[in-house]
């Protein structure tokens, strides 16, 4: 009597617990006074210590009140990686049907929802179907669970729909031969059965409107049962209740089709009306769109669970096409089922029904394996054993994603292996994330370990907007020395531990029109990214430490910056935070001046890099980067008044600045004002050529447009700019690195005043433009620049859709300076300018550029070359650069290539000879030989600046089409 007791107790407070239901997509109505929820993603429903959990579900929820009380009533319907924990038993399930009773609230809790009825969505009728519960008892499936009658509801809160659907059958020989059928009836079933035996080659189609349609099977012999009509007619006169009981025994070159998914046995058993089934000797083809192709999964024997779920045992797996794969991964248990897109942070992505322009849950095919040993090559070399793995079936399970091999002076022998964390760790792979392991060992350096990602998604936290990261961390313990090159061959590192740590998140705000960016970047030392990573060092944004925010209203923004210094070898001016305001374009006067404004103000401690440790490292501290810190305000105002003489644009203006810094160069506080007047202006005239043609040029018709440009400027400051610190970045560490080491291996320890970066500011007028992020780069000066802009334009393409382009483009440009001896060493004219563009055809350009100055020791750049394209095939390019300015002197001959030789043959590569020292410069080249099963990438490189010779060898596994995988050959594996 106690436990009974303590039954009744239990099962009160149970009733009277809070239901609570979570997903990450609902889609729901009412009907017949009852709620109606189809839920997708991270299904939860709990009460009291109940929970149950799954990838999907249907709920039915209705309530009834008696007197002051209201009882809720619901019928759930749980479908894929099915959890059930009571405070008696944890369960799993493929399926499930419970009920739930609650005197109290049922609380919802759902990231998406669409009030749409869907009462022909697939899910919905398995729902129905099973809680039917109309089966043969005899089938009746394992995972149908009914409660108690005399304890259990019943059913009597829900009204469960019928389907009210039907199926045929067809049967017709598999060749031209006639296959022999006979039928017989047994009542010794209830109810009744027709048997149907066929041998001789048989295929039977099922229609069947509530599951794929169509389901086809074809074999040499088959046993057919079905209900019995009574009648005595054919089976392919018969039409049947979807609820009513089909099975199949087939025997010898079983095909089944159902869907896009296609198995193929010796032996089977299957319940079409359950989807359930048995083969033996079989072979599993689930077709995946993001790979174009199929899934393998071939197995001694194969349950097929529900319509999309199968377990394979002693089964290997592959998205090989060949019928001996070069790679597979064996494992005694396999199962593939779908589960629907989730996202860690945001709501994950959706396909959207055309036809109605709802969202509707993306279902992923995932696979499943236990006791894995992936193998390769027809002798099944095992390579790798893991005793778990789960993932997309995209990218069925095979962990490690890249193995590369190389060899050179510097790093030694290295293997170096990426693998993904998802499958090793058997955790679901969320929508947009990626999530690798990096394992290296470099022989002459040490061992490396790290982990990336990167993911992208939208409405993270519920806010509509896109967002996407990165992140990398990576370490090693290494006992080598750096060679970053020409003087710097041998430098001894701070320490053995090195590394790297970084993150950057990049967030749009959609309802508030803002932008949010957040980054952390560590490094272990001055020197560790340009010996690991040089191209990043060399070419992308500056590993530093920020939050920043930017919200945009008509014509006026304001962003809000805080960067700490975490890397002390690097010249860092920490804000703490900088407050900016801009408004652009404002008018004013009845729009006859636009006023447009500036101001900021942040606490700013600009801190100089520290110096590296091995003497050996050049190092000369860059004069305008001083240890100083304080308040930095500053305001601009600019007044526009434009207008139109005849046909020339004129837009006089006026600026001025007020600006203040706690802290300058000689530790004082000081102020400056600017003030600058000019007036820019611009007349456009073209005159068109219409009956030029020439196939040769690829010309059609000519359009010949000039733009003439002036803008005469004078400044006048009150404060010179050697006063100032350049507290705002003028320069990435890349650039400054190179400074720190120029003054000495190059100028002799004194900077010539030509080669001053901040002189060179000012003479471009890079920091008088209203918004430049640098307004200290502002002097006295006077000058009047002038450009000349000039297009020949042709038409291109279709008759009926004929576009314009540029056939050729040359724009030129000098400045003049009235005070010359002030402002351009001497010289009158300076800052010379040109660019030249020349598009032959389609896929051939001819460029050139150029810049000079003609004082002693001025810059003489200029370029050409000849560039190539053959759509996504390739390109080449060939050209040469002159640099030389001062004591520089380089006349540099470079040439590269990227091109599919064939559908298996891919290659890249490039080199760059110094005409004017006689030096190489350096080569690489890469090919890539595109196998059924895998890329492999052949590469050499040659650093004559290093004095490095390098080859390496890198395998890729070849799974979907050629852009799902390679980052190394992206654009040109676009290529079919």
């Amino acid at each position: 009597m106690p436990s009974l007791r303590a039954a009744e107790t239990s099962e009160t407070e149970l009733v009277r617990a809070p239901i609570t239901i979570a997903s990450r997509f609902s889609q729901q109505w009412t009907e017949q006074n009852q709620l109606i929820q189809i839920l997708r993603g991270n299904c939860v429903i709990q009460q009291g210590a109940t929970t149950l959990r799954s990838q999907q579900a249907v709920v039915w929820q209705r309530s009834e009140q008696s007197g002051d009380e209201v009882t809720h009533y619901l019928t759930i319907f749980l479908k894929d990686d099915v959890e059930v924990e009571e405070p008696s038993r944890s369960l799993r399930e493929p399926s499930l049907v419970r009920q739930m009773r609650t005197l109290s609230d049922v609380s919802i809790d759902i990231g998406k929802t669409i009030n749409e009825p869907a009462p022909e969505d697939p899910l919905l009728k398995q729902a129905i179907q099973q809680a039917q519960g109309v089966r043969r008892s005899n089938l009746q499936p394992t995972q149908f669970v009914v409660q108690n009658p005399e304890t259990d509801l019943s059913w009597q809160g829900v009204t469960i729909p019928s389907t009210g659907l039907k199926k045929h059958i067809t049967i017709e020989g598999r060749s031209t031969i006639q296959p022999s059928i006979s039928s017989i009836e047994s009542h010794d079933t209830t109810p009744p059965e027709t048997v149907t035996i066929a041998t001789g080659g048989i295929t039977v189609r099922v229609f069947d409107a509530e599951e794929f349609g169509i389901v086809d099977l074809t074999a040499d012999r088959m046993v057919i049962w079905v209900k019995s009509d009574g009648t005595g007619r054919p089976l392919s006169s018969q039409e049947f209740d979807g609820n009513a009981p089909l099975q199949i025994y087939m025997e010898g070159n079983i095909i089944i089709r159902q869907g896009r998914d296609t198995l193929t046995a010796t032996h089977a058993y299957y319940d079409i009306t359950d989807d359930r089934g048995l083969l033996l000797n079989a072979e599993l083809r689930a077709y995946v769109d993001e790979l174009q192709g199929d899934v393998r999964i071939r197995a001694q024997q194969l349950r097929q669970k529900s319509r999309e779920s199968y377990h394979a045992q002693n089964a290997w797996a592959t998205t090989s096409q060949f019928g001996e794969p070069g790679y597979r991964l064996r494992s005694t248990d396999i199962f593939l089922d779908y589960r629907y897109n989730q996202n860690w942070l945001g709501q994950g992505n959706y396909d959207i029904d055309p036809a109605t322009g709802m969202a509707i849950p993306k279902a992923t095919p995932w696979v499943t394996s236990l006791n894995n040993t992936l193998t390769i090559s027809e002798y099944d070399i095992p390579v790798l054993y893991s005793p778990y793995l789960s993932g997309p079936a995209e990218d069925p399970n095979i962990p490690i994603r890249s193995v590369t091999f190389e060899q050179d002076s510097i790093f030694g022998t290295q293997v170096k292996t990426e693998w993904d964390m998802f499958k090793l760790s058997g955790i679901n792979k969320p929508d947009g994330v990626e999530w690798g392991l990096l394992a290296d060992y470099l022989s002459d350096r040490g061992p490396a370990v790290g982990m990336s990602t990167d993911y992208s998604g939208e409405d993270l936290f519920g806010i509509p907007g896109i967002y996407n990261g990165e992140g990398l961390g990576i370490f090693i313990y290494d006992e080598g020395e750096d060679n970053l090159g020409r003087d710097r061959r041998s430098l001894e590192p701070k320490q053995d531990e090195r590394g790297r740590a970084q993150w950057r998140h990049w967030q749009r705000l959609e309802p508030f029109d803002a932008l949010v960016i957040g980054e952390f970047g560590y490094l272990s030392d001055r020197n560790y990214l340009e010996q690991y990573y040089e191209k990043e060092f060399d070419r992308r944004k500056d590993v530093e430490t920020l939050i920043y925010g930017k919200q945009d209203y008509e014509n006026w923004s304001w962003s809000l910056l805080t960067r700490p210094q975490v890397n002390n070898f690097e010249n860092t001016t920490e804000w703490l935070p900088k407050l900016d305001l801009y408004g652009l374009g404002e008018p004013i006067l009845g729009e006859w001046l636009t006023w447009s404004s500036h101001s900021s103000i942040g606490y700013a401690n600009l801190q100089p890099a520290d110096p590296p440790t091995d003497p050996n490292d050049l190092f000369t501290p860059i004069p305008y980067i001083t240890d100083d810190s304080g308040m930095v305000m500053m305001t601009r105002h600019k007044l526009e008044a434009p207008f139109n003489l005849g046909p020339v644009n004129v837009v006089p203006y006026v600026m001025g600045e007020a600006a203040y810094w706690d802290d300058g160069i000689n530790n004082d506080q000081i102020d400056r004002f600017v003030g600058q007047g000019g007036i820019r202006s611009s007349l456009m005239f073209s005159r068109i050529f219409p009956n030029i043609y020439s196939d040769i040029f690829n010309l059609n018709g000519l359009a010949h447009k000039i733009r003439l440009e002036s803008e005469y400027a004078y400044t006048d400051a009150s404060r010179s700019l050697n006063d100032i610190p350049q507290y705002n970045e003028i320069d990435d560490n890349a650039q400054e690195r190179f400074r720190q080491r120029l003054l000495t291996n190059t100028f002799g320890g004194v900077l010539p005043a030509p080669f001053d970066p901040r002189f060179y500011g000012v003479r471009t007028g890079a920091g008088t433009d209203l918004t430049a992020p640098y307004h200290e780069l502002v002097e006295d000066q006077q000058v009047l620049r002038l450009a000349l802009r000039q297009r020949l334009q042709t038409k291109v393409g279709p008759p009926e859709r004929q576009r314009i382009r540029d056939w050729m483009r040359l724009d030129m440009g000098v400045s003049y300076f009235p005070d010359q001896d002030r402002d351009n060493f001497g010289e009158d004219f300076g800052l010379y300018t040109g660019s030249y563009q020349w598009n032959v055809g389609e896929r051939t350009s001819i460029l050139a550029d150029a810049l000079y100055d003609t004082f002693d020791d001025g810059q003489e750049l200029w370029s050409l070359g000849v560039l190539s394209q053959r759509s996504t095939r390739g390109s080449v390019y060939a050209g040469i650069r002159q640099v030389k300015g001062g004591d520089l002197d380089s006349n540099i001959l470079t040439a590269s290539y990227s091109y599919v030789m064939s559908p298996k043959w891919i290659s890249t590569m490039g080199t760059a000879y110094d005409i004017a020292e006689d030096q190489n410069r350096g080569q690489t080249l890469t090919v890539t030989r595109v196998g059924a099963d895998f890329l492999v990438h052949f590469g050499f490189g040659a650093d004559a600046s290093k004095d490095n010779v390098s080859f390496g060898l890198s395998i890729e596994p070849k799974i979907g089409p050629f852009n799902a995988y390679s980052s190394q050959l992206s654009s040109l594996l676009n290529v079919r």
